[in-house]
């Protein structure tokens, strides 16, 4: 059978990856450069090309990933986003270079994906969070918009003015900055959903949980182009001689959104000290939460600052309890996988599509976000109660099947094919 020739498009890629969406795409490359020609192309944050799991990764791309630290830098590079014609020119000559047959992209550009339909060859876009629903990944504390996820300038001024309060000058021109995201954000994704309506034997698009298949629903993208395949699982194989130590652990970026907080309030709430809390991953909220663990002399709490992702499951697989208490709408967190890589229960929120990972008291337990008091008492309940925390253990074993590579990879591959197929089918009738 012929081999095919696939290109895949990501922003980062281990091990420079930001983020757990990287980390799912390299291990769908990892299946899939068994039996094929495999390419990743990604953002020019560094000069020379590198090799991951034998395949060639080629930093070619413009930055356009989303900076979420300031209004102006979002703002920036949500326009930059919606101009990806120097980007798509590289892409192009890529592919015309490698005779790529199909393109799997993860892009936080409605443009860049509007063109690259252009090429007239299969692409299946990945969507692995709300970015392509909400141009700030709903990291409001609530989302008040009563249509649900519809683009509301109330709750991005909400966001925005809780964020920068003590900046009057910026509050003064907040009102003109959002309408301007705004009108943007919508026009971009109009002219994509028109140009994937005209397009639709060439395009797949995979949102990574129902709940992110429910609301592109509803942000208006053709149905017969969903299809909900979830992200890859790959086992970690702990020593035997590695035993559980007397610690929990939090792995992501530390931000108020990911629940760190909530998690650190919940240490102190237990008061125990014979408990450990090791923190792993950077973010806006490090420097803060490093200086409050300072001014609360709180001993049993260990930053670990950036770690590579064999270090992270090293991390959970030598912890009793994983923690992600998020308050944002997780689409499906990869601490999800990393739990059942580990076989380490986890205490998550019923935010967003969690709960389509974990059963209460059967896979995990589930919390209400926000809710430190609610977070220090399930722990407990995991650490006191044996026969629950190896009832979760051992059903975790079981859940792998369903996030191995070879499912998940195979499922995948058939999506490709399937495509590739009805693109030449679509050829043969011209």
């Amino acid at each position: 059978m012929k081999k095919l020739n696939i290109l895949y498009i990501e922003d980062t890629y281990p091990p420079y990856n930001h983020g757990g969406a990287c980390i799912s795409t390299s291990l769908i490359v990892k299946y899939m450069a068994k039996s094929n020609n495999c390419f990743v192309i990604t953002e020019r944050f560094q000069k020379d090309n590198w090799e991951y799991g034998g395949v060639e990764v080629y930093p070619i791309l413009s930055p356009y990933f989303p900076d979420f630290s300031s209004i102006f830098r979002l703002i920036r590079n949500k326009f930059v986003n919606s101009f990806q014609f120097f980007n798509y020119l590289k892409i192009k000559s890529f592919v015309k270079e490698n005779n790529i047959d199909l393109i799997h992209i993860r892009s936080n550009s409605y443009d860049l994906f509007r063109r690259i339909l252009k090429l007239n060859i299969p692409v299946v876009f990945d969507v692995r969070d709300s970015l392509a629903i909400c141009p700030i990944m709903h990291r409001a504390k609530k989302c008040i918009s009563k249509k649900n996820n519809d683009y509301c300038v109330k709750c991005l001024n909400k966001y925005f003015d809780e964020k920068y309060h003590s900046n009057k000058k910026l509050l003064l021109l907040l009102p003109i900055l959002l309408k301007l995201l705004l009108f943007d954000f919508k026009f971009q994704k109009k002219r994509l959903i028109h140009t994937i309506r005209n397009k639709k034997n060439l395009v797949k698009i995979i949102p990574n949980s129902k709940f992110i298949l429910k609301n592109l629903e509803k942000a208006g993208f053709p149905k017969e182009n969903l299809k909900v395949i979830y992200n890859i699982s790959e086992i970690y194989l702990r020593k035997s001689s590695q035993k559980k130590k007397n610690q929990i652990a939090f792995g992501g970026i530390i931000e108020e959104a990911k629940g760190i907080w909530v998690a650190v309030k919940a240490f102190e709430f237990l008061n125990n000290p014979n408990l450990k809390f090791k923190i792993a991953g950077t973010g806006p909220d490090f420097n803060k939460l490093k200086e409050y663990i300072k001014n609360q002399n709180l001993k049993n709490i260990e930053l670990l600052g950036m770690i590579r992702n064999d270090e992270v499951l090293k991390l959970y697989s030598e912890s009793k309890i994983i923690l992600a208490p998020s308050i944002w709408p997780e689409p499906f967190g990869r601490f999800i996988l990393e739990s059942i890589a580990t076989k380490t229960p986890l205490i998550s929120t019923t935010t967003g599509g969690t709960p389509e990972g974990i059963t209460d008291f059967e896979s995990g337990l589930l919390i209400s976000a926000g809710n430190y008091k609610q977070l220090g008492k399930a722990i407990l309940e995991l650490l006191n109660n044996k026969k629950l925390y190896n009832k979760i253990s051992e059903n975790l074993k079981i859940k792998y099947q369903d996030y191995s590579i070879d499912i998940i990879g195979k499922e995948r591959l058939t999506l490709y094919k399937d495509l590739l197929k009805q693109h030449k089918n679509e050829n043969n009738k011209k």
